[in-house]
């Protein structure tokens, strides 16, 4: 039984390195995923392993003797063995199979060494490309293989073949441009996932042309990436743009990839599209006119929290919801457009309630005065608070909701509530619009539960300092 089972054993490692010889070659030629399978090569550096031992054995004692040994084992009991023992154990001299053994391992881990796999080499014809860091593909190779398809479907975009691209509005509408960039450990963490940093790349972009009442059609990308950055990460990021284009209807018609010794850069351009002259400016507010903002305030402010380990002992549900929230906004492109003709002035909450109210009232140059009790909170936001009202604050003044705050005259609140109604996403009164003392400069008043004025350390989010 022994002498059967190292012949059958001898027989398939040999059989397997030399059919999986050939398959190596092509394998790594072609990018076969297999080849670069751990298991795979753990099976053949096996193979070849069990090779050198029994050449190794073949030095140590004739390899006439093994087969003396295996030849008076129990003669023929079936075809197979008795066609292994031929093809195995005809008449020529043991060192033919000692050269041969040792040279099929050899070859095969020459092989393996010197031929990678086709991933990361240079592609040459038609071969397939898997991974390849930006380092060792050309930026329109890139372009090609993952931002390409996602120009597809709109003629302006000449499949990103061209310089420039071109889009125009239909008859009665214009354009609305907005660019917005982020930067990789300032506007996201450096270790996000590119899905999820593209996604919110874009979307932070949609949501001010939400605000303005524009209907997104298209957007630029320029991509900027350190060289730690391989494919893989692109390729994901550009994923991400995919599943957000079909959920909003915008397609992606140009802009470039660079590097950078930097972190990582995006500067998203979208353009939407408006009826002339009626996009909804931050300075149409007028006195007596009402605060309103959509969906909830906070939670993107206190899931910063939550990742940055702020918020310790809040459950894992609320704290789910809440770092969703920070990471995945929701601009609200199916309102915008009804806002039209019903609010005064809008803006999308990005650096804060309070900051961005106060950009509003500036160029309306009135004032406005908010109940914090009427600002609406989200479960997970009320569970955090409640921990700690000291998070209010937080909430007010931490921005990343990118909501839409809005004014309009109290005769249009019925229209408002139809329009909350139509598209399922909540809107609140929150506060009203005032004409300032004379001489006085514009301002938030922020009322607390007993009607006292609250006071922050700061209204916002600035880039160069919190203000």
């Amino acid at each position: 039984m022994l002498a059967d089972a190292i012949l059958f054993t001898h027989f398939a490692f040999v059989l397997f390195i030399t059919l999986g010889l050939p398959l190596i070659y092509l394998g790594a030629a072609r990018g076969w995923p297999w080849v670069r399978d751990r298991r795979w090569r753990a099976l053949h550096l096996a193979a070849i392993l069990f090779v050198a031992a029994e050449t190794m054995l073949g030095f140590a004692c004739p390899l006439t003797v093994w087969e003396d040994a295996l030849r008076g084992h129990r003669p023929g009991v079936g075809f197979l063995e008795r066609w292994i023992q031929r093809i195995m154990f005809y008449d020529l001299p043991a060192w033919v199979f000692l050269v041969a053994y040792a040279g099929f391992a050899v070859l095969v881990a020459v092989t393996w060494a010197l031929v990678p796999p086709a991933a990361t080499r240079r592609p040459r014809g038609h071969g397939r490309v898997d991974a390849q860091p930006p380092a060792t593909a050309s930026a329109f190779a890139l372009i090609a293989r993952h931002f390409a398809p996602l120009a597809r479907g709109f003629p302006g975009a000449y499949g990103l073949l061209d310089d420039a691209a071109v889009i125009s509005p239909v008859s009665g509408g214009e354009l609305v441009v907005k660019t917005d960039p982020v930067v990789g450990g300032v506007d996201f963490p450096s270790d996000a996932p590119a899905a999820l940093v593209a996604r919110k790349a874009l979307r932070v972009n949609l949501s001010d042309l939400a605000a303005k009442g524009a209907v997104p059609r298209a957007y630029l990308l320029d991509l900027l990436l350190p060289a730690s950055v391989d494919e893989p990460w692109i390729a994901a990021f550009a994923a991400g743009l995919a599943a957000d284009q079909a959920e909003f209807g915008v397609h992606l018609i140009g802009g470039d990839l660079s590097s950078t010794p930097g972190p990582i850069a995006i500067a998203v351009c979208a353009l939407g599209e408006a009826p002339v002259g009626r996009i909804i400016r931050r300075g149409g507010a007028q006195p007596h006119d009402l605060v309103y903002v959509t969906g909830t305030i906070g939670d993107a402010a206190l899931g910063l929290g939550v990742l940055r380990g702020a918020l310790p002992a809040l459950d894992a549900g609320p704290a789910a919801f809440l770092l969703d929230r920070y990471r995945l906004p929701q601009p609200r492109v199916a309102l915008g457009p009804h806002l039209i003709g019903l609010a005064t002035a809008a803006i999308d909450v990005s650096d804060g309630l309070v900051a961005d109210l106060r950009h509003l009232c500036e160029v309306s140059r009135l004032s406005a005065v908010i109940e914090a009790r009427s600002v609406p909170l989200s479960p997970a936001a009320r569970v955090a608070i409640g921990d700690d009202p000291r998070r209010l604050a937080t909430a007010l003044t931490g921005g990343d909701d990118y909501e839409i705050l809005f004014t309009a005259p109290p005769a249009a609140a019925a229209r408002i509530d139809e329009c909350s109604r139509a598209t399922g996403i909540a809107i609140t009164l929150i506060g009203r619009m005032e004409a300032p003392p004379a001489a006085a400069p514009p301002r938030v008043t922020v009322l607390g539960d007993r009607g006292e004025a609250l006071q922050f350390l700061s209204e916002g989010w600035t880039h160069f300092g919190r203000r």
